[in-house]
């Protein structure tokens, strides 16, 4: 698997990422499942972005970027900043097929 080379910003972190280079065949389709082939996000900015492929395992498929709005709540418990998406309402979506 050659995992697409990224060029991330500072202030954004890498959550996962399994976005190849590979274009989606019938051999291949399989790397295009699970809910998120790419997740970063940044705390500073309250903003998470999400590449997925749509409809999932599908050569009929797309890629789908959401701009995800996250909202900061403090835990007491373990004294740490804890961030939740508003993954329901995304700020911005994007879809593109493959050439």
């Amino acid at each position: 698997m050659n995992l697409q080379p990224l060029k991330i910003p500072s202030g954004w972190t890498v959550e996962w990422n399994l976005l190849t280079e590979t274009d989606p065949t019938t051999e291949t389709i399989h790397e295009f499942t699970g809910s998120s082939l790419l997740l970063i996000n940044s705390s500073t900015r309250l903003k998470a972005i999400d590449v997925s492929w749509r409809p999932e395992a599908n050569l009929n498929g797309a890629y789908q970027l959401q701009v995800i709005c996250m909202l900061p709540n403090f835990n007491k418990k373990t004294n740490t900043m804890e961030y939740s998406g508003l993954w329901e309402t995304p700020e911005l979506e994007f879809t593109k097929k493959t050439v």
